[in-house]
């Protein structure tokens, strides 16, 4: 499993928040490229790419279906979209992240966004993304800085010290918090709850790094298949390890694939 020292996830923490920070000060000079380096860090740098992969994949979220509802609710006028996002704060963020993520992609045209959801009181661009910051990016940077605190009290106070890249979560299910006194099977039963958020963490990964490194789609959507019949498997526990190897070691060594795959073997065997 890959570990980092508490002080470089401790930087990586800090320098999105200031990518955050710049791109919620943007205006129309600065509001694209801004955006651009702030999800280019998301997607790349070790420790939020792990976190990139959490906010892009929270169960019960689907963007697209999302983004449909909001979009039936335009009358034609000017900001007459009703832009509606869950209360749950796990799925908002979620979403308002990958709009984001969206908006960077030119998936989603920024103008026409801003034109059918805010009514500002005047035509400037600068308006447009003022009311955009304040209803999206602000509130987003300030969840997960809250999420960020709560996990920086979880590293080891010497900087020094190495932490798994595995262990760094903002997106919590039920098991996550799920409280057990540590007697008898209480446990084997938190151990078993660890190792399936360790395996659930880990195959995230894995597919973001060929997201990453694959670009031909046929490809890619082949190896995802692959990731999905192993993530199957891995249920099994220890005894589907021989066929663990031979599915995960197809997927090949580019880019950290190799070390992912290793780690989820890692888990594998120490199952029941």
């Amino acid at each position: 499993m890959k570990e980092i020292t508490a002080g470089k996830i401790r930087r990586s923490l800090r320098r999105f928040e200031d990518f955050a920070g710049d791109l919620a000060r943007s205006d129309m000079n600065t509001f694209d490229d801004r955006l651009n380096l702030l999800m280019d860090y998301c997607k790349t740098d070790q420790v939020f790419s792990v976190i990139h992969a959490q906010l892009m994949s929270v169960p019960n979220v689907d963007f697209d279906t999302w983004h449909q509802q909001v979009c039936s609710t335009i009358k034609g006028m000017v900001g007459s979209g009703d832009l509606k996002f869950p209360t749950n704060l796990e799925e908002r963020m979620a979403l308002m992240y990958q709009l984001l993520n969206k908006i960077n992609e030119k998936e989603v045209d920024f103008f026409n966004f801003t034109s059918n959801f805010f009514a500002t009181s005047d035509n400037r661009i600068d308006s447009d993304i003022y009311a955009f910051n304040q209803a999206i990016v602000e509130p987003l940077a300030r969840e997960l800085s809250y999420r960020i605190e709560d996990m920086e009290e979880e590293l080891p106070e010497d900087n020094k010290e190495y932490y798994p890249l595995a262990n760094i979560q903002i997106i919590h299910n039920a098991k996550n918090v799920i409280q057990q006194s540590a007697a008898g099977n209480n446990i084997q039963q938190n151990a078993k709850i660890q190792d399936d958020d360790k395996l659930k963490q880990l195959f995230i990964e894995l597919r973001q790094e060929l997201k990453n490194v694959i670009k031909e789609e046929n490809n890619l959507e082949e190896a995802l298949q692959i990731v999905r019949t192993s993530e199957e498997l891995a249920q099994k526990g220890s005894s589907s390890f021989s066929s663990l190897k031979v599915l995960l070691g197809s997927l090949g060594m580019l880019g950290n694939i190799g070390s992912i795959t290793s780690a989820i073997l890692t888990v594998i065997s120490k199952l029941g």
